[in-house]
């Protein structure tokens, strides 16, 4: 085939989310998921998230629970949302923990993700990728002590659906023109006791602010939420049909994963505009 037919040829999106704990000897664990199994949507990541704190970071023994701090960038879909805080609010009730919720400032700071992600992307240099598996095979080897990278393949099964029954609406701490906005936040706060959620807009700040609950809005606990997809998310045709071009320059053992990638039976068309 046409190398720079294969160059122009649509590839296979594949995500990763990193969580780095650093109290816990420099424990990293990085999540990867082809655009078939999930998108970049909040529930992805929040289920993500709540099954790292649940597996790592709740000690069920524990008669008197640690404090859980979490720190991120301020990406709007994936770290400072309604569903995302709603979501930590019910898990801190759930398992009796106060979440601490701190995002840090763009352009003076840096997180041990991003060594990570430095790491993976030195070792993935002139490696061959033909399956989002051996993304998860390179991360391990990305490094060796004190411990190898965590890594995990996951599927749309393992998604959950948080946008239901939510307590909060927004989590904007004001609600006039010139009043604070949601990107003011710096640190948010979820206290299992009084169910509610609190914010600062600066680090200094000595105490937190409760955020308003909407009128006749009281907590609900829940147990179990729905799953987010109920099958995989299928490729347009065109995607998929360069897929199976790829495959003729890949090893003949991948061409089973291409195959079963679910993808639409006709071509997207393009929506016409009246004059």
């Amino acid at each position: 085939m046409n190398a720079s037919a294969l160059y122009y040829s649509m590839k296979l999106k594949v995500h990763n989310f990193t969580i780095y704990n650093v109290n816990n000897e420099r424990q990293c664990h990085n999540y990867w998921w082809n655009e078939c199994e999930g998108e970049l949507d909040a529930s992805v990541f929040v289920s993500i998230l709540l099954s790292h704190l649940e597996t790592y970071c709740i000690n069920i023994d524990q008669e008197e629970k640690k404090n859980i701090i979490l720190f991120s960038d301020g990406c709007g879909y994936q770290n400072r949302n309604s569903i995302l805080s709603n979501a930590l609010l019910n898990f801190s009730v759930q398992h009796n923990v106060v979440i601490e919720q701190k995002f840090l400032i763009k352009g003076h700071t840096q997180m041990p993700c991003d060594s990570v992600h430095s790491s993976i992307e030195r070792k993935l240099k002139n490696k061959d990728i033909h399956l989002p598996s051996d993304y998860v095979r390179i991360t391990k080897e990305a490094r060796t002590t004190p411990c190898p990278y965590q890594a995990t393949l996951l599927y749309h099964t393992f998604f959950n659906d948080y946008k239901i029954n939510q307590t909060y609406k927004s989590i904007r701490p004001g609600k006039g023109k010139g009043d604070p906005e949601v990107r003011d936040i710096r640190a948010l706060k979820y206290d299992p006791v009084t169910q509610m959620i609190y914010y600062k807009l600066n680090f200094k700040d000595t105490f937190y602010l409760p955020l308003t609950l909407p009128r006749n809005k009281y907590f609900e606990l829940i147990e179990h939420y729905p799953k987010l997809y109920a099958k995989q998310i299928p490729l347009t045709l065109s995607k998929w049909t360069d897929l199976q071009k790829l495959k003729h320059v890949l090893p003949v053992d991948t061409d089973a994963f291409y195959d079963s990638l679910p993808h639409a039976d006709t071509l997207k068309q393009r929506k016409h505009q009246g004059i």
